[in-house]
């Protein structure tokens, strides 16, 4: 082992993208929940492997990060109500308030209109193609 080796310890690494993997494949295991909602699940796995919340108060900071960072993907693959339900259940369970709710999902209803102008009034290819 050479000097500049030593502080080195593999065991300190950290390569989560097995863990996605592995957390995505058991989700596709899933019999009774929809495509949807597992395509949803992995987005938010996603999203809290890279986004650790240290603490209950930072939910609807996470949560709208998420939505900045996923708007388009949840547009796109038809999981906006998905990301509704979800924030539903956070509320439910006193981690959101309806504030942050309406806070989020105007991120995502902004990031709709841009995508609509940059489409060109929203003739181009959405869900079917």
């Amino acid at each position: 082992m050479r000097e500049d080796e030593m502080d080195i310890d593999s065991d300190d690494d950290v390569d989560s993208s097995w863990l996605l993997q592995q957390n995505a494949r058991l989700i596709d295991e899933y019999e009774d929940v929809s495509a949807e909602e597992k395509a949803f699940m992995k987005l938010w796995n996603m999203h809290t492997r890279a986004f650790e919340t240290p603490s209950d108060s930072s939910v609807p900071l996470s949560c709208a990060v998420f939505a900045r960072r996923f708007a388009p993907a949840l547009l796109q693959r038809g999981l906006r109500a998905n990301f509704v339900l979800h924030l539903f259940n956070l509320w439910d369970n006193c981690l959101v308030s309806p504030k942050h709710i309406h806070a989020c999902m105007a991120i995502v209803n902004n990031a709709e209109q841009r995508l609509l102008r940059t489409d060109g009034g929203g003739g181009g290819g959405g869900a079917g193609a």
